[in-house]
């Protein structure tokens, strides 16, 4: 792809099929009406590049490798896909969402939203299955949700997963997982943190979220691999809220 791309308006998904890798060298793909997909299949064997300053409202990947998404304007939805190798979402103008599974067997996997008051949720299943030592980060520089419908489930080797909230330690930034979400790693460590270094940092409540980290009726399986929580919270009017609540 050499240029721009515009797909929106009331029949505006774009879809995108290839026998070799999809890769934009240059230019914009916007294909961002509220009810707009946009669908790239590679074969699992050829990468996926969409680097470019974009704009979508929901990606899907059919079938591809190592995939990179790059959102800059608006909120990303990331709809059901499976890739065979690494994966990486970035949104830097808004939230990013889940719409669908997301089967990701790579090695290297995140999906970060860079924005500064930004979220990531994950409403719908990761699955990981690759015999090779792997990890999967889930970045916001506010808040981390594993809302209703989530999890994250791990086969074959460890798959290391940290959840990392107020990634820039700047407005604080809450971890929560609802009742019925899982983790499960397979032996891989799991971290739930804040900062730059969420392994060592605590992720801190905000006014919408005081709870530092709040784990309500969901699990976290790590087998023989560590589980690190870290939480502060903060006061909300007449309230001062826990670091970290395991309901």
């Amino acid at each position: 792809l050499n240029g721009n791309v515009n797909f929106n308006g009331n029949a505006g998904n774009l879809t995108l099929n290839a026998s070799g890798a999809i890769t934009q060298s240059s230019g914009v793909i916007t294909n961002n009406d509220p009810a707009s997909i946009a669908t790239f299949a590679a074969g699992a064997a050829n990468n996926i590049g969409l680097g470019g300053n974009n704009d979508f409202n929901e990606v899907r990947i059919t079938s591809g490798k190592d995939v990179t998404i790059n959102d800059v304007s608006n909120a990303l939805k990331l709809g059901a896909s499976t890739v065979s190798g690494n994966y990486s979402a970035t949104a830097t103008g808004g939230n990013i969402t889940t719409t669908g599974a997301l089967a990701l067997n790579g090695t290297t996997n995140s999906i970060t939203a860079t924005g500064a008051s930004f979220d990531v949720t994950l409403s719908n299943s990761i699955t990981h299955n690759n015999a090779s030592a792997s990890t999967l980060n889930l970045v916001g520089k506010q808040n981390i949700a594993i809302a209703t419908g989530g999890s994250v489930a791990a086969s074959g080797g460890t798959l290391a997963v940290t959840l990392n909230s107020d990634s820039d330690a700047t407005g604080g930034g809450a971890i929560s997982m609802a009742p019925g979400t899982s983790i499960s790693s397979n032996g891989g460590n799991i971290v739930l943190g804040g900062g730059a270094t969420p392994g060592s940092v605590a992720a801190i409540g905000n006014a919408a979220n005081p709870v530092g980290v709040l784990i309500s009726g969901a699990s976290l399986s790590s087998g023989t691999g560590d589980i690190s929580i870290r939480g502060q919270g903060i006061s909300v009017g007449a309230g001062t809220y826990g670091g970290v609540h395991i309901l």
